[in-house]
Formats: structure tokens, C-alpha cells, sequence
């Protein structure tokens, strides 16, 4: 039964556009447009009814111009990857088209990183029988590993990501009369640079933040979770013949190089462990040569469980540290303010200042010291006439006054007491439970190419030990100077209260006078807090802070120990004298940031692990030296154009299907279909290859006893049956451009005699056969239609742009025009041809 296509809607653009091989969507009815604005292309998403949804800007550190050379659907398929020169990779949200994140691509030494294709390959997954009983996994989680045991630790409050964009309550919200612009949220270089899979907070048990406008619809949470991105690589290459990778289109994997400049036409995967890809070179005078077989890289790594274990390892350490990091920066924000606000920590020296005025221009002391008339006001009770003038005028001193600064420095103080010991201290505690089980690794033999340095990341370690100590010791001194201010704000309101209250009951004292006094002398002005925001980085040892002669290095000594002590009974311990650790750096910013960088640059080198482990097989690149000689005379040989399908789901070999156009020569070209059976181990030539010769012709009809000469515009393997083309008469008059669909499967194809084919490239391939047809060695045949249709929208012009979705349930195409305006969507299931019908009816 020939189906005829159908046109579901024409739609005009207002500016030039493009669509690319890639654009439909793979399981939606959408499609993707670039626009080519001013210097700058744009992505759109449009409904295949004419509707947009959505058109957005590639978001650059850059103002220069730039242009989308590809795009690539999530396994999933809600996100768009988009490869952009200068280099970028952006992944963006099919519903909004909002920019999810940015990938790096690295600089490469040949400073050729133009890219030129994107694809994210999908994991080839087959049910195998697990090593590990399920019993002992929980999410993937391998029972007493770092992640089994962050998964039973309570979540950790969830902290404003500074990494997402700027949301409208927050550029538009009311600022109470500032008047100054919202600051850009920016995130340190060295966490947007860390290797990282997708956002997991659960994974590193850090509570996920849910925006306040997203509502669960009812059922929701009893949906399955698409695991389909799990293990994908998004693949994108270069004219340098570079390969970057990411694992699950977020985790970079290095740069793998060929070792000669080409580009990449294609790459398809077998169970992630080999990428088959066909490199093409371009010899001085521009001729292409493209690998008939392909070139295999194999990746070790991109088979083995490690990866990904690697690759959480980072990414929860990457999350634990840029929590911590920002955990110091509020706890800091709320002691010493910000440009905006004053802190907690400046409302004490602000009052003795206010005094020491007072001193000095209502009482005429030249040096004043506010001080030692408050200490001397506490130790007897005798106010000088400035601090008695003082306490009873000015709204510092008021009910108001005095409630606004208690409230101000208690909020301050509890929020680094509990931050300290809730939020920083149990973060670092979970950073190093994960550095402890990656220190571990890099002891294995098996992974020694991992790139994992033990001594970085006892290093790492070492400092978590020390973050924990600290966060500690604050939240210690953060109650200690709560308490010191809360007596001392009693005490003040004691000494405003008194003077009032003569002649009546005498007030009771309920402040405590030493810890007033303490307050006074180290809090008031001068904190001991300031030591964790100030000063250098902490470089004492864990063991430094307890009884170091109680340190047992072996398990032994310990059980040695312990036996003694069941013996003689327990004695009462000797007086120990501890070290003093008053003058000890504990600048809890400079630590945080300095295990931030120290931990990125183990997990960067690591993360190249699976690219430098990467072996290439073949010799294209040897060949290509040779290969103009050998293939081509000149550019004008050259195929109009070159599409390909590939199955890799037989056995120990996968089948690869051509559709190469010749050009035009005396008006005649020919579109030949070949066949090849490629092993799956790199071999050099293919196993087997047939062949059928089309001429770019419609076949003599009874109305017609002439055959028509076509030229085809473009071509697509639409799926495993059909072959979609788009042509146009040679002779205009005899027809307008047209769609129609071959059943390229069915066609009865020419083996080649083994060893008959000698060339090594797609392009010498195309000649040889052409030469053959032209010596009458093969017989062309006229291009078998199965169903056509004459397009509305793209009339005029030589060139076409088709890109198509073969998928059950979809079945559509669209062709955009040469001036890049008219696009014609089309239904290639459509209609029953009006020959088949009657046919039908009068069976």
C-alpha cells in the first residue's frame, strides 16, 4: 500500500532561518529553528502546527557574534544540547528554552576548536545478572559505601543556589526605597569549573530546594523516574579532529584526540565501551575525503562502574564544598554586614564611638576612653557625668534602641552558633566521609590510571578534619559571646534603670560581673568571633586538640591498651597539660576556600582519566596523505551530498547504510544506495558491501513514454524501510518540487565481489561505481518512488533543507527553503493513493 504525503501546516518566518538534520524532537511533535539575527543566531522551538513556543538567546560571557553549527536531543528528551562557535556548549529546557547550564570546552594546543557536530549518544543497556544481590543496593548504592552512608544522615537545611538565574521576585521586588540594581549572583570559578554530573543535592544529602510556585499535581510522586540521561555521553567535535565528552551531558571526560585534523562525520556507540566514528579530512585544495570504515575508539572507563562512582564522588564533593562556602559567606554577611547591610558585628564599636563623642565634645576630654569608665562603672558603681549624661539622653540608649541592637547581635550569634555546628561542621563531616572512600581508590592497583593522587587527597582530608574542628570551636565561642552580651545588656539596662529608681526599692542585681567584665574586655569592641573571618589559613593537626599520648595508630595497640586497663581497674588520669591554642589561626573563610581548590584539582585531573585511557584504532589518518591521489581528481567529484543509518544491534558486526548523490554531468546524476557489514572490532575494510544504482530520474509512465530527469535536493534515512528525498524536475516546466519516500530496504541489492572495491573513502567509493555505470558494468535504474507530493512552500531556489522524525507515532517531515523563510511540515504516513484505492475497491 503506497502512502502519499500529506502537508499538515506551512509556516513563514520573519527573519532567515535554518533547520538541521537533527531538529525534530524524537518523541513530540516539535522542531527546532535557528535564527539568524544580527551577527547572533537565536533557538526556537516551534509546534509542528505553527505555533511557537519559545525563542531565546545563547547566553555568552562574550558580546561578539556567534552561530549554532548543531544541536542534539537529550536521551530523555528535555533538553536541546547546542554546539556554538566561538566554542560553547549550552543545554537548554524544552519547556522555557531556558539555559540549564554551560558546558567548558577546553583549549586545545592546535588552537583549532571550531566545532562542528553535536550528538548525545544514549547507553546500550541489556539485562545482565547482577554481581551484587539487590539487597545490598539501595539506589545504586553499594551497602557501606559513601553514599550508603550519606543516604542515613539527615538532609542538610537547603541554602539559595546562587547558581540559578535571577528569578522575577527577585529583579522586581520591592527593595524598600534603595534604589539600587539587583548584584549579579555570580558562582566562584572554581566550583563552575568542577567536573559534575547533573545537580543530585539528595545524593550528598543536602535537602533539594524547591521553587515556592512549582505544585505537585496529584499522582506525581508516584511516577517513575526516566533514568534515560543515566550513563548517555553527549559527544562534540572539533575541525581538529578533537572528541569531548561528558557523561550524562554534564560530567566532562577529557579530550580524545585522532592525531590529524578532520572532522567528524558521524559516531554511534555499542554499550558505551567503543565509539564508531567516521573522520573527514579536507586535503590543501578543499577536496573531502570521508572513512568508508570507521574508525573505533575504545574507552575502558566508559564501560566500568568506576566512572560513574568517580563522577558522584566529585559531584557530591562539589555540592558538600559550595555548601560549606556558602554557609561561611552568610555566617560572615550576618557578623560583618555587607555593602548593603550593617552587620552585628559593627553596632558595639558604633556605640562606644557614640560615647567617646560624647566625651569628648560635651565633656571636654581630649582622650577619651569609654572603656575604662565602664569598667570602672561596673566594679563600684559610680558613673562618670558623661556616662550618667550618656545613659539618659539619645535614642541609642532607649527601650527601642537598646532591643534593636540585643535583637540584631543575638540573631547574629545564633546564626553562627547553629550554622556553625548544624550546617558546616556535618558538611565537612560528609566531605570527608566521600574523600576518605576516593582516598581509598587511589590506593587500588586497578585504578592507578585514574589520575587520583593519594597525598592531594589525604591533603583535602586533612583540612575537612580541620573545618570540622573550627565550625566546632565557633559554635563554642558563639554561645560563650552570647551569653557574655546577654549579661551585659541586662547589666546595662540595670545601670539606666538605677538612677531613676532612687528614693524607691533598690533594683536587684542579676547580672553576672565577670562575665560583663569579659564582654568589656574581649567582645564589645575588639570579638574574639573576627578570629574565624580574619587572619590565615588553619594548619594544626586533628590530634593536636586532645591527649595526643592517648593516640593509637594501630587497632592493636588500642586492644593492648584496653586489656591493661581490665586488669588494673581504672585509675584516675594524670593531670595532662594542653596546649595553648588562643594564638592558633582559624580563619574559616581562607580554609573553606583553600579545600574548595584543593579538592576541584583532584577531580579535574581525575576526570581526564577516561580520554588519556582512550586507544584509537585505524589508519585514516596515515592514509589521508595519499588519499587525493588515490580517491578524487577534483573538488568538482565531489558528492552533492552524503546521509547515512547505522544498526549496531547485529551481533559481532553492525550494518551501515549510504545514500551518496553524484553530481550532475550531462544532465544525468545518479544516487547510489550501498550496503556494508563493518566489524565491530576496527577492522580496516568492511565485511561485505552491496550496492544499487539509482539515476536521478521518474520512470516512463503510460501518459508519459519519456523518463523525467530529477535533481535531488536532499535526502534522509527516514527508518529502518524508507528514504525520504526531495527533488525538482531538471526542466522546471514539467513539474514543481516535490517529497517522495523510497523503500530503500526492499530493493534488490548487488554484492560486490570480495576485494573488488579498493577505496578507502565514502568519496572514491561513489566513483568507482559511477565509473562502472558509465562502462555498463552496473545497470541504473530509474529511482523508485512509493508515494510523492508536489510542496507548496519551497518552490523557488536550488537548495533545500530536510530534516525528519521516522519514529512510531510521529512520522513526519519538514522542508525549509533556500531563502530560509517558507517551511512546509508534511505527514509521511498520509493518505492512501488513489491507485491503491481502486485497486482495493475492485478486489
Amino acid at each position: 500500500m503506497n502512502k502519499v504525503p500529506t502537508s499538515i501546516e506551512n509556516i513563514r518566518f520573519p527573519a532567515r532561518s535554518s533547520i538541521l538534520r537533527s531538529s525534530w524532537c524524537p518523541d513530540k511533535d516539535l522542531v527546532v529553528v535557528v535564527v539568524h539575527a544580527v551577527g547572533k543566531d537565536k533557538i526556537s522551538l516551534w509546534k509542528m502546527t505553527g505555533s511557537k513556543k519559545w525563542e531565546v538567546d545563547i547566553e555568552r560571557e562574550s558580546t561578539g557574534s556567534h552561530e549554532i553549527v548543531d544541536i542534539a536531543w537529550s536521551p530523555d528528551g528535555q533538553y536541546i544540547a547546542v554546539a556554538s562557535n566561538p566554542p560553547l556548549i549550552t543545554l537548554h529546557s524544552l519547556q522555557t528554552g531556558q539555559q540549564d547550564r554551560t558546558l567548558p570546552v577546553p583549549p586545545h594546543a592546535s588552537n583549532n576548536t571550531t566545532l562542528s557536530h553535536i550528538w548525545w549518544l544514549k547507553e546500550s543497556r541489556t539485562e545482565k545478572k547482577a554481581d551484587i544481590p539487590d539487597i545490598f543496593k539501595r539506589g545504586g548504592d553499594i551497602a557501606g559505601s559513601a553514599h550508603a552512608i550519606l543516604r542515613t544522615q539527615p538532609l542538610l537545611d537547603a541554602l539559595h543556589d546562587e547558581s540559578q538565574p535571577l528569578s522575577a521576585t527577585d529583579l522586581f521586588a520591592f527593595k524598600g526605597g534603595s534604589g539600587k540594581p539587583p548584584t549579579q549572583r555570580l558562582v566562584p570559578e572554581v566550583i563552575s569549573s568542577w567536573p559534575t554530573l547533573p545537580a543530585d543535592r539528595l545524593a550528598a544529602s543536602i535537602q533539594a530546594q524547591v521553587a515556592g510556585s512549582k505544585e505537585n499535581h496529584p499522582g506525581e510522586e508516584l511516577d517513575e523516574t526516566d533514568d534515560s540521561n543515566v550513563n548517555s555521553i553527549l559527544v562534540v567535535s572539533d575541525e581538529g579532529g578533537n572528541i569531548y565528552g561528558f557523561l550524562d551531558g554534564s560530567y566532562p571526560l577529557g579530550v580524545i584526540e585522532l592525531g590529524y585534523p578532520s572532522v567528524i562525520t558521524s559516531i554511534h556507540n555499542q554499550r558505551n565501551a567503543a565509539l564508531f566514528l567516521h573522520p573527514q579530512t579536507r586535503s590543501p585544495d578543499g577536496v573531502r575525503h570521508t572513512a568508508l570504515c570507521p574508525t573505533v575508539v575504545y574507552t575502558p572507563f566508559l564501560g566500568d562502574r568506576f566512572l560513574r562512582d568517580l563522577a558522584r564522588a566529585s559531584s557530591s564533593c562539589r555540592e558538600l564544598t559550595w555548601y560549606a562556602i556558602r554557609v561561611v559567606k552568610e555566617m560572615q554577611v550576618a557578623w560583618f554586614g555587607s555593602p548593603t547591610n550593617t552587620g552585628a558585628r559593627e553596632l558595639g564599636p558604633n556605640w562606644v564611638k557614640a560615647l567617646e563623642k560624647r566625651q569628648r565634645e560635651g565633656f571636654g576630654q581630649k582622650e577619651p576612653n569609654a572603656i575604662l569608665d565602664l569598667a570602672m562603672l561596673l566594679t563600684t558603681g559610680k558613673a562618670s557625668d558623661a556616662i550618667t549624661d550618656f545613659f539618659g539622653s539619645g535614642e541609642l540608649m532607649s527601650e527601642r534602641g537598646l532591643q534593636k541592637w540585643e535583637s540584631s547581635v543575638t540573631e547574629a550569634l545564633t546564626r553562627l552558633r547553629d550554622y556553625s555546628s548544624r550546617r558546616l561542621a556535618p558538611a565537612c563531616q560528609r566531605l570527608h566521609i566521600v574523600l576518605q572512600e576516593v582516598y581509598g581508590w587511589s590506593r587500588l592497583p586497578q585504578y592507578s590510571s585514574s589520575g587520583l593522587k593519594h597525598d592531594q587527597i589525604k591533603f583535602c582530608m586533612e583540612h575537612a578534619e580541620r573545618a570540622v574542628i573550627c565550625a566546632h570551636w565557633l559554635a563554642a565561642s558563639a554561645r560563650a559571646e552570647l551569653l557574655r552580651f546577654k549579661e551585659f545588656m541586662i547589666w546595662l539596662r540595670f545601670e539606666i534603670a538605677r538612677p531613676t529608681a532612687a528614693g524607691a526599692d533598690p533594683i536587684p542585681q542579676r547580672h553576672d560581673l565577670l562575665e560583663v567584665h569579659d564582654y568589656l574586655d574581649s567582645g564589645l569592641v575588639v570579638s574574639s568571633i573576627d578570629k574565624w573571618f580574619t587572619g590565615d589559613i588553619p594548619n594544626y593537626k586533628s590530634r593536636e586538640f586532645g591527649d595526643s599520648t592517648q593516640t593509637f595508630h594501630e587497632v592493636k595497640a588500642a586492644a593492648t591498651k584496653a586489656r591493661e586497663v581490665i586488669k588494673k581497674g581504672l585509675a584516675w588520669p594524670p593531670i595532662i597539660e594542653l596546649p595553648d591554642h588562643s594564638r592558633a589561626n582559624r580563619n574559616l573563610n581562607l580554609l573553606v576556600q583553600d579545600l574548595s581548590t584543593h579538592c576541584q584539582a583532584i577531580f579535574h585531573g581525575a576526570a581526564s582519566a577516561t580520554s588519556s585511557a582512550a586507544i584509537v584504532a585505524g589508519s585514516f589518518g596515515q592514509l589521508s596523505g595519499s588519499l587525493r591521489e588515490l580517491d578524487m581528481h577534483s573538488s568538482s567529484d565531489a558528492p552533492t551530498f552524503m546521509r547515512e543509518r547505522n544498526d549496531t544491534s547485529k551481533g559481532n558486526s553492525f550494518l551501515q547504510y549510504l545514500a551518496i548523490q553524484t553530481p550532475h554531468a550531462d544532465q544525468t546524476s545518479y544516487l547510489f544506495l550501498v550496503r556494508m557489514h563493518h566489524a565491530k572490532d576496527g577492522s580496516e575494510l568492511a565485511h561485505s558491501i552491496s550496492f544499487v544504482s539509482l539515476q536521478c530520474c521518474i520512470a516512463p509512465t503510460e501518459a508519459d513514454e519519456h523518463a523525467v530527469p530529477i535533481e535531488v535536493l536532499d535526502a534522509e534515512f527516514f527508518d529502518e524501510q524508507v528514504l525520504i528525498i526531495v527533488y525538482r524536475p531538471l526542466d522546471q516546466e514539467q513539474g514543481a518540487t516535490s517529497i517522495a519516500t523510497i523503500g530503500y530496504a526492499d530493493l534488490v541489492y548487488e554484492d560486490a565481489p570480495p576485494g573488488h572495491v579498493a577505496s578507502v573513502t565514502r568519496e572514491g567509493l561513489m566513483l568507482d561505481l559511477l565509473q562502472r555505470v558509465r562502462d555498463g558494468q552496473i545497470a541504473a535504474v530509474p529511482i523508485p518512488m512509493i508515494g510523492c507530493r508536489d510542496l507548496v512552500g519551497c518552490q523557488d531556489g536550488s537548495t533545500v533543507s530536510l530534516a525528519v522524525n521516522g519514529r512510531v507515532g510521529r512520522r513526519v517531515a519538514c522542508v525549509l527553503d533556500s531563502a530560509g523563510q517558507a517551511l512546509e511540515v508534511l505527514d509521511m504516513e498520509g493518505e492512501e493513493d488513489e491507485e491503491d484505492e481502486m485497486e482495493t475497491a475492485a478486489g
